[in-house]
């Protein structure tokens, strides 16, 4: 009996596997800016080192 109903809705089975792709995408997107993020903010600390070692 689900099987069957899940064939009668193929748009809605579709649109909501779209959204969960959109939504793991967004994450997975969120999740990249956020480790580039902590990347770059640990580079600008070790340049203002040896900046400052430097003079």
């Amino acid at each position: 009996m689900p099987y069957t109903h899940y064939l009668s809705r193929p748009r809605d089975a579709s649109r909501s596997y779209g959204e969960r792709v959109r939504i793991t995408r967004l994450l997975d997107f969120t999740r990249a800016r956020s480790v580039t993020k902590i990347e770059h903010l640990q580079y600008k600390q070790e340049f203002m080192l040896s900046y400052l070692e430097a003079e």
